[in-house]
């Protein structure tokens, strides 16, 4: 039998010294978050910008001319205005510098903005709405883990007064895996996600960890509670107010999604992107929050 005082604890101790502080690679959040490591400039990308969804846009723009003069999709020659992406250093849709005291929204896509312009976006109007500075922490594809992730490297280096947390959908993970380059990755594991991919590698890996671990429901529930409590803990350390709202598009509680638009959302409440909502959807999510504060 090994003794406890034949082991070199302090030798052994020497691996988990990584847990120390937080991974700098955590502080990107994937959004071409590899190029954005050496990079500290703001850029304004159109990455996400689908320029084949022309026609259907304009077909939108020609079947409701006061949504479209409402919400700025025309430029003043008449031309689409398609949505600009001004991201920070680390990949996140802001331009507000990063100190104790300014408020964050956590989320997904629909927290980032996606196929909208910013001024549309819940974190933006909200901010208005209370007249408070809220940094846009969404993640385009964001899950809990992604949430819990950005969080956790925020406030070890700020405390904000309020954290704003759409809850994302609980079917998606994510996780860091290690790139042929040797760079640390980022893989989203969701339901028809493999379609995503374009590595054949990484097609595999998403295949066989959906299949095999992430799709059960025991694995499912647990990540998301886990994430859920880990993200109330840290704000309750730090006497951080947390305000949080499953996302309607995700969670749809009690139909709200019908309620709102009489049951003609689907194709009437379009974004300039073929998979999200327009506008509407982010001032049904302010609603929410303005409920609750």
């Amino acid at each position: 039998m090994i003794k406890l005082k034949d082991i070199d604890l302090k030798n052994s101790y020497e691996v988990f010294k990584f847990l120390n502080e937080i991974p700098k690679s955590l502080e990107y959040h994937g959004f071409e978050s590899e190029m954005l490591e050496n990079d500290t400039s703001e850029r304004d990308i159109d990455a996400y910008n689908h320029y084949d969804e022309k026609n259907r846009i304009l077909g939108d723009i020609k079947s409701y001319p006061k949504r479209a003069k409402k919400y700025n999709w025309l430029n003043s020659d008449g031309e689409l205005n398609w949505p600009k992406y001004t991201i920070n250093k680390y990949g996140f849709r802001t331009s507000l510098e990063y100190k104790n005291g300014t408020s964050i929204a956590l989320g997904c896509s629909y927290t980032f903005g996606l196929g909208v312009h910013e001024e549309h976006t819940w974190p933006y109007l909200l901010s208005k709405k209370i007249n408070k500075d809220i940094i846009n922490l969404g993640i385009c594809g964001g899950s809990m883990d992604s949430s819990y992730r950005a969080l956790k490297s925020y406030i070890g280096k700020y405390t904000p007064e309020y954290v704003f947390f759409s809850i994302p959908s609980a079917l998606r993970q994510h996780l860091q895996y290690r790139r042929d380059d040797n760079r640390v990755g980022t893989l989203c594991i969701m339901p028809n996600g493999e379609h995503r991919e374009e590595d054949k590698h990484r097609k595999m890996l998403h295949s066989f960890l959906l299949k095999n671990f992430y799709s059960l429901d025991e694995n499912i529930f647990v990540n998301f509670y886990k994430n859920l409590e880990a993200i109330r803990y840290l704000c309750d350390s730090k006497n951080i107010k947390l305000i949080e709202c499953l996302n309607p598009c995700m969670y749809n509680p009690d139909e709200i999604l019908e309620k709102a638009f009489d049951h003609k959302f689907l194709d009437k409440f379009s974004s300039f992107d073929p998979d999200h909502f327009g506008p509407e959807i982010y001032e049904i999510i302010i609603k929410d929050f303005l409920k609750l504060l």
